[in-house]
């Protein structure tokens, strides 16, 4: 009989103990989210993940979602609010899904360092700001109908500092593919055509695909190409 009150003693101590240490680290964060003009942006989704060389070997869960125990999900309301609760305290890559027009710092921003979640930060607002760019439409002319699936054709552009983004198909006609990315603002970035079919560009000559050959310039917004 005292062997097993001893037992449960033990593991009501540990039980409690456990609880105990992970309280400490669920931590509740607020902050709002604006572009570089200061207007709120609503409807983002940022994601805060631990790098994987810091992740913590416990965390809390997310709001509204849980992903893991080393990223956190949050959208922002109509003003820009947003909210993270039983987080624990690290330092977070921050990644922004936002409405077309905006950079996700994930993709464009290299090096930005990360964002430190923290007991002396929880009681101050997070104040994000997320940059706007241009959009660039990519439009491929299809004539003879040679693209079956979207998945043949993908168009990915690429930045000399590493930074890169994929862009998103908006829509299929009998005309042809019509691609839209949103990019850094003022700098030339070159577009990789990745696709076994044979392009040529708007002035009918072959384009080399595969690899980040066709350059883009800085004022460029529009692209046109022909799957011969």
């Amino acid at each position: 009989m005292r062997l097993l009150t001893i037992l449960l003693t033990i593991l009501l101590t540990v039980f409690c103990f456990g609880i105990a240490v992970r309280g400490q680290s669920a931590l509740h964060f607020s902050g709002y989210i604006h572009d570089d003009t200061g207007r709120a942006v609503s409807g983002a989704t940022l994601v805060f993940t631990v790098p994987a060389s810091s992740a913590p070997s416990r965390g809390g869960t997310a709001t509204p979602t849980t992903v893991s125990p080393e990223q956190h999900i949050a959208v922002s309301d109509g003003s820009g609010a947003f909210e993270l609760d039983n987080v624990g305290a690290n330092a977070y890559n921050l990644c922004v899904q936002a409405a077309e027009g905006f950079i996700d710092p994930c993709q464009w921003q290299r090096g930005v360092a990360p964002t430190e979640l923290s007991e002396q930060t929880a009681s101050i607002p997070l104040e994000i700001t997320i940059p706007t760019g241009r959009i660039v439409y990519v439009q491929f002319y299809d004539p003879r109908a040679r693209v079956s699936s979207p998945g043949q054709l993908r168009v990915i552009a690429s930045a000399a500092d590493g930074g890169f983004g994929e862009a998103e198909l908006t829509s299929r006609t009998k005309a042809g593919l019509f691609y839209r990315l949103t990019v850094p603002k003022g700098i030339t970035l070159l577009l990789n055509l990745d696709t076994q079919l044979e392009i040529s560009d708007s002035r009918g000559a072959a384009v080399e695909t595969g690899l980040p050959t066709v350059p883009v310039g800085p004022q460029v917004t529009q692209l046109s190409f022909v799957i011969n």
